[in-house]
């Protein structure tokens, strides 16, 4: 202690003195052996310090010089351990963060910036030689495992193939609501971006499997108008309808039970094409115009005018019916043309009978007016005659008018008036005037009868 005003030398003399002291007491220090014991209970509960770190602090603990020195060491093994903890709590997770959603689906790259960054802090945490002893770079590596681990984009990769999938579902122009509502509750429900991928896909299929499936019942209207559809076999055609309203139910959607398979609406589509190629119906129509025209030419008593008109009916029919049709009235037409040429048959012989002969004038011309009129019809080269009834009538009128003729009648009543005339004659005997009846009897036309009785009368008269 200085009292009072101490003078420049009393100061020196102090700090020479104290300067002394401190010798004295390092001399003394040294003399004693120094306690290391602090430093490796320290290094003992530093329980995150690999092996090789240890052995490095052991060797630096019995190195040591001075206090100093153990307290430095005492003070990085504090370091490093909290180093090495966070290290290790930085890892502790990797086998959870692996098998999560977020680093399965991240970028490729980003999970292998994280796994390098796990396997490089590992690889400190394990060393057995040549360990990491600065805590700088420990720490630095505990970082990296973290920024690599929060760099992890799986979630924002699922979200974003979610964005696309539902995108995909809201532009498939064929797709009805129900399969867009049944689509975006799968996206809603996905995991993973490799399930959303999968539902975009199955989107894009099933949009173009309704396209083709709309484009393949497109022509339904005219497949049912179709002679191929309307002559075709009954269970043809219901497997078709079938096959359509199936299509049809898939287009339109069903609110519950949506069909979302794009095989399902392609099987639905080979279905329809298959069952409209099964049609049989032109096949059977061709047949049936065949069978027609091969009975029409069996059909001897036509003219090759109502032939041919048959025919063009026959080729131009759409329907089996029609056809059938065709080929009955054909039968009829011939049978009734059979009729009409056997009413005709006989003109000839009609027209040298007493019965035309001596028939009224009229009469004849009714006759030969309904024989003409039939021998028109049976020669029709165009514009034929294709009614039955107008045929059966060209028949009626040549039979009525040969029935009407009245020349027989005109021919007995002629001899009938003969043979009264001859009966009245007072001057002719019995005999003379049944000689005279006898041959007007046998005269085979009036004229003959008139003659005969001219005859007789003139005769007997002069006797």
């Amino acid at each position: 202690m200085l009292n009072g005003n101490p003078t420049v030398q009393n100061i020196n003399d102090k700090v020479a003195e104290a300067n002394q002291a401190k010798d004295q007491l390092n001399t003394a220090r040294q003399g004693l052996t120094l306690d290391r014991q602090p430093a490796l209970t320290t290094l003992h509960g530093a329980s995150n310090l690999n092996q090789a770190q240890q052995n490095n602090f052991t060797q630096q603990i019995n190195a040591a010089q001075n206090h100093a020195a153990l307290e430095t060491i005492k003070s990085n093994i504090t370091a490093l351990n909290n180093a090495m903890t966070k290290l290790k709590e930085s890892v502790a997770d990797n086998n959870t963060i692996k098998s999560n959603q977020n680093y399965t689906d991240a970028t490729q790259a980003n999970k292998q910036a994280y796994d390098n960054a796990v396997t490089v802090a590992k690889g400190v945490i394990g060393e057995t030689n040549n360990p990491t002893m600065d805590v700088n770079t420990v720490n630095q590596k505990a970082a990296s495992v973290k920024s690599t681990k929060d760099a992890l984009d799986g979630q924002q990769n699922l979200q974003r193939a979610k964005t696309e999938a539902t995108n995909a579902i809201t532009h498939a122009s064929d797709l009805n609501q129900a399969q867009k509502n049944a689509l975006t509750q799968q996206v809603n429900s996905a995991q993973t971006v490799h399930a959303a991928n999968d539902i975009k896909q199955t989107t894009q299929n099933l949009n173009t499997a309704m396209t083709g499936l709309k484009r393949g019942v497109a022509n339904h209207n005219q497949v049912v108008q179709s002679d191929n559809y309307v002559n075709a076999d009954t269970n043809k055609k219901n497997d078709y309808n079938n096959a359509y309203n199936h299509a049809n139910d898939i287009i339109n959607g069903n609110a519950q039970h949506p069909v979302i398979t794009p095989s399902d609406v392609n099987n639905a589509l080979s279905n329809v094409t298959s069952k409209e190629h099964a049609l049989n119906g032109e096949a059977k129509l061709n047949t049936a115009k065949q069978e027609a025209n091969t009975a029409l030419g069996q059909l001897n008593n036509l003219n090759n005018a109502q032939r041919q008109n048959l025919q063009s009916q026959i080729n131009g029919a759409h329907q089996i019916e029609t056809v059938n049709t065709i080929k009955q009235n054909a039968t009829n037409l011939n049978s009734a043309m059979g009729n009409l040429k056997h009413a005709v048959a006989d003109k000839d012989q009609v027209k040298r009978t007493e019965d035309y002969a001596d028939a009224d004038t009229a009469k004849q011309n009714a006759y030969n007016s309904a024989v003409s009129s039939a021998e028109t019809i049976i020669n029709q080269t165009a514009n034929p005659t294709m009614s039955v009834d107008d045929v059966n009538r060209a028949t009626s009128a040549v039979t009525t008018n040969k029935n009407a003729l009245n020349g027989d009648e005109k021919l007995a009543q002629s001899k009938t008036d003969a043979t009264r005339a001859i009966d009245a004659l007072p001057h002719l005997n019995n005999a003379q005037k049944a000689d005279v009846k006898s041959k007007i009897n046998a005269a085979s036309n009036i004229a003959g009868v008139n003659t005969v009785k001219q005859q007789g009368t003139d005769e007997f008269g002069k006797k």
